[in-house]
């Protein structure tokens, strides 16, 4: 790597790291996060999931591996009393706010579950801070590596090297609303249209 890449790559951690700090302070100041290097660490010593807080959109492009979506998660958490559950999204944003909430539900707490279990950290830089490590990201579909990051929005354009950024074309709110009224779509099918309940309705 040229000294001029080493240089650019050492601007955008900064960028990310001021960022990142920048957001905790206002939003989840009390919230535990984990740098990606320790969360490297960890993986390889301890049961942990990775939970992906980010929109199907973002999602389809890349994500890390492991990874399981939020919903996923929430289906399934039963599973995981025994892990350490690590949420990420973009830049560490929206996963904070995700640990938080799981903290004030009492569902977790820092140290883990009352009476021992579950523990939420955030990954601090998040997507972002995994690439700048070099670390590899895969694609949800086919499983197969892939250098492509979504990257939410151009202000958070702060890749590693030899990453591919993109992010949406469409107004970020457009989006959001978008994926809000699919997720409920979906929760309106799969809870009152499915054939089954018509079939227990009539029967």
């Amino acid at each position: 790597m040229s000294h001029a890449a080493i240089s650019e790559a050492a601007q955008r951690r900064i960028k990310v790291e001021e960022m990142f700090s920048g957001m905790k302070a206002k939003a989840f100041p009390k919230t535990e996060d984990i740098s990606s290097v320790e969360l490297k660490s960890m993986m390889s010593k301890q049961k942990v999931v990775l939970v992906d807080v980010r929109t199907p959109a973002e999602q389809k492009v890349s994500m890390i591996p492991t990874a399981i979506r939020k919903e996923t998660f929430e289906r399934t958490r039963d599973a995981y009393t025994d892990h350490t559950i690590v949420a990420y999204c973009t830049i560490g944003y929206r996963s904070g706010l995700y640990v938080k909430e799981l903290h004030g539900k009492g569902d977790c707490e820092a140290g883990g579950l009352k009476g021992g279990g579950l523990k939420a950290l955030n990954l601090r830089g998040s997507i972002l801070d995994w690439s700048l490590e070099g670390y590899p990201l895969v694609d949800e579909k086919t499983g197969l590596e892939t250098k492509r990051v979504h990257v939410y929005g151009e202000t958070w354009n702060l890749v590693g090297e030899g990453y591919q950024a993109e992010w949406h074309k469409k107004p970020l709110a457009v989006v959001a609303a978008w994926d809000l009224l699919k997720g409920f779509l979906t929760r309106m099918w799969s809870t009152y249209l499915k054939p089954t309940w018509l079939m227990r309705y009539f029967s």
